[in-house]
């Protein structure tokens, strides 16, 4: 080969070979950035999770049991006392006559439908009083009643256990000419006494009738605040004072200057507890 063919032929190879060296390089290049073939997994929804498998089984929890309501409370009462045959009151001066509500409810309610007889607690002896026959016709009922005109509440506990019967039934009836800053612990203190003679005897409390003018906002405090403890305790509750006319004039008819219900008051006393707890 002549040298101007050699001179002429170097660049042509040279060429071919940076064309081979570019198409090498563009393979080699398209290889590298081809995305590979991926298939695409949906994310997990939450309505179909799994939940993650544990070696303990979850204990149910147990559905708590409700407080008794007021209501329910009462009901309960109301049939401890309908099936029992007796019943033992204590209180205050709203029922510790022959003309208040106590005497009223056994002689003009309980009377009728049972063999009734009532007994009032002797004060001054401390001892009780000779039973008097209401009647004698039907199941035998006896009411021991042991209200007493202005107790002084923190004696009751001692009245308490002096006074005790074995009975099917408690009604609790305090409130007037007391306060509602202390009225809960006296309460409290007087059911605990009942609880240390008996630890299961049905208990209802009574939410005594509204004052005169002169004291109508005492009492209704009074009134509240042994509603709220009555609550707390799960007691059954008896309201008479809800059962008194709501204007205060009407209410003045009713009642004694002390509070306590005239006969007219004591009657209506009488028949919101027997309302609330018949025996029929």
């Amino acid at each position: 080969m002549s040298k101007r063919q050699r001179a002429v032929s170097l660049p042509i190879v040279g060429l071919i070979v940076l064309a081979v060296i570019t198409a090498i390089v563009s393979i080699v290049a398209l290889l590298q950035y081809r995305p590979g073939t991926q298939t695409a997994i949906p994310p997990a929804s939450s309505a179909t999770q799994t939940p993650q498998q544990t070696d303990e089984t979850p204990t149910p929890s147990e559905p708590a049991t409700p407080e008794p309501t007021p209501a329910t409370a009462l009901d309960h009462f109301a049939t401890a006392f309908a099936q029992g045959h007796s019943v033992l009151v204590f209180g205050d001066g709203t029922g510790n006559e022959d003309d208040e509500w106590v005497s009223i409810w056994a002689r003009d309610h309980i009377a009728h439908a049972r063999a009734t007889e009532y007994v009032l607690w002797d004060r001054d002896a401390a001892v009780w009083g000779a039973p008097l026959a209401l009647s004698s016709v039907g199941q035998p009922m006896t009411v021991w009643n042991a209200s007493i005109r202005s107790p002084q509440l923190d004696y009751e506990t001692t009245r308490v256990a002096q006074a005790w019967q074995n009975v099917d039934a408690v009604l609790l009836s305090y409130g007037h000419v007391q306060t509602a800053d202390v009225i809960a612990a006296d309460m409290q203190a007087i059911l605990d006494a009942v609880r240390l003679q008996s630890p299961t005897v049905p208990v209802a409390v009574i939410l005594q009738n509204p004052d005169p003018t002169a004291s109508a906002d005492q009492q209704q405090a009074t009134v509240a605040a042994i509603a709220a403890w009555a609550q707390a305790q799960s007691l059954a509750t008896i309201d008479v004072y809800a059962g008194f006319p709501q204007n205060q004039a009407e209410r003045d008819a009713l009642v004694e200057l002390d509070g306590s219900p005239n006969e007219q008051g004591s009657q209506l006393f009488a028949r919101i507890v027997a309302d609330a707890l018949p025996l029929a």
